[in-house]
């Protein structure tokens, strides 16, 4: 629920984690009370500033040490949505570690719906941290045909994306609308018009996407007309891992667009 408030309307996810955390003060901790926590680091880290930033990392640490402590199993992988938090504060390897606890705990405790976007995050994050594509790519198809087997769809259109990112990285753009995996996904396109126009988490994917090609393969014309880097900047989009990686991408881009550019086509644009 919180993932959605935050890209539906960030502003209201600060006051119900605050809510949440004067009901856990007010009555004490429970089994659920790591929840709590983790969800209060993560409206944390929306804020952007500093000392915010701080304050999220302990209570993403807080979180998790309290599921260790209590044996909250069922909130083990529920503390996946402190990812990013984390990733403020140790290595993506390490926290590819922390998801994969997640996933085995999520699976162990029944919690299909964690332990499938455990997996997916611990695909986002072997690409991220530069592990063999083939090998990402073979973690990628597995995690597809788990969802298809347990019926858990709801983190396909990102994960449709972030494989056939793969699959054009390995195989070559012209490859990413014609890889199909068990009957599920079907091209990029596709998967991105499954996801919904309104879905802006997965369009953003998408852009970042685009960018990471359009850098890699020197095609940028593609950049010229779209939003790539307004999107990329939004301040509601929550700093985590694979954002930190596309504005390595975007700033190499603008270097490139810059130096090749004409003095009177030289746009600027101010990141906050």
């Amino acid at each position: 629920f919180s993932d959605v408030l935050t890209f539906i309307d960030p502003s209201l996810v600060p006051s119900i984690a605050l809510r949440c955390m004067q009901l856990t003060v007010q009555e004490g901790l429970c089994s659920k009370s790591p929840i709590v926590f983790a969800l209060y680091a993560k409206s944390l880290s929306l804020s952007g500033t500093s000392n915010d930033i701080g304050e999220s990392v302990r209570f993403g640490r807080l979180s998790k040490t309290l599921q260790e402590r209590m044996g909250s199993s069922d909130c083990g992988s529920l503390n996946a949505m402190v990812y990013y938090v984390m990733g403020l504060a140790q290595p993506f390897q390490a926290l590819t570690e922390e998801f994969k606890l997640s996933k085995k705990t999520g699976e162990q405790s029944g919690d299909i719906f964690n332990a499938v976007a455990s997996y997916c995050v611990i695909c986002l994050l072997s690409y991220i941290t530069g592990e063999p594509l083939t090998y990402v790519r073979r973690k990628s198809i597995d995690c597809i045909v788990q969802m298809k087997e347990q019926n858990m769809m709801a983190f396909l259109g990102l994960q449709a994306l972030l494989h056939s990112q793969l699959v054009a990285l390995i195989d070559g753009p012209q490859i990413a609308d014609a890889e199909s995996v068990d009957d599920v996904i079907f091209g990029e396109k596709k998967a991105l018009a499954a996801a919904g126009k309104d879905n802006f988490e997965a369009l953003s994917s998408y852009e970042a996407n685009q960018l990471v090609r359009a850098f890699l393969y020197r095609k940028f014309d593609i950049l010229s007309s779209s939003s790539f880097f307004e999107t990329i900047s939004d301040p509601t989009i929550p700093n985590e891992p694979f954002r930190v990686m596309t504005f390595f991408f975007a700033g190499l881009a603008s270097f490139h667009l810059a130096r090749e550019a004409k003095e009177e086509e030289k746009k600027w644009m101010k990141i906050d």
